[in-house]
């Protein structure tokens, strides 16, 4: 197994849990809170802030990119970048909102829409379009808010299973590859 990055890692909740089963892995991320917490666990950290996109081109296998991507702001650029650092996967999770007209016709939404740092909010539909746009082979699988420790199992199992290529995951799960 190669080396992870968890890209926008905050506190380093599914980076501890994997560097606990043995994988190698760094935190990227922008919050210097996180950043000095990260470090205390031993973890390897790259800070965003300063560190540029083309010293982590090429550097690791997985690339993980846990609930991020709803708080970038030029999300297709980033998201550009981060394929740009893996060379075998990604897995990306966004809260996903295929059902939103359905939810607000009768008269209910998703918890995620209210939270006020999602910057934009993605459908299986626009995550598979960003996806072709990159020219990456992927796969989506829905998944479920219900459940969020199973992620860790997915992703766990996918990174080692039998598909070969990027991954990239949600609420959407997408699985991608070149």
């Amino acid at each position: 197994q190669g080396e992870i990055l968890d890209m926008g890692g905050g506190m380093g909740a599914y980076a501890q849990a994997l560097v606990e089963r043995g994988c190698h892995v760094t935190l990227a991320e922008k919050n210097p809170d996180c950043l000095r917490e990260v470090r205390k666990l031993g973890i390897p950290v790259v800070d965003m802030n300063t560190t540029p996109w083309s010293d982590l081109k090429g550097k690791f296998e997985t690339v993980l990119l846990i609930e991020v991507l709803e708080h970038v702001e030029n999300y297709r650029d980033f998201l550009k970048n981060v394929v740009d650092c893996a060379t075998n996967k990604i897995l990306l999770t966004v809260p996903c909102n295929d059902e939103f007209q359905k939810l607000f016709d009768a008269g209910f939404t998703y918890n995620h829409i209210a939270v006020t740092d999602h910057l934009n909010h993605f459908t299986s539909k626009n995550i598979s379009s960003l996806f072709k746009e990159l020219g990456c082979r992927f796969k989506i699988h829905k998944g479920s808010h219900l459940f969020p420790h199973a992620l860790l199992a997915l992703l766990y199992r996918e990174m080692w299973g039998s598909f070969k290529g990027k991954l990239a995951l949600s609420s959407l799960k997408v699985f991608h590859s070149r």
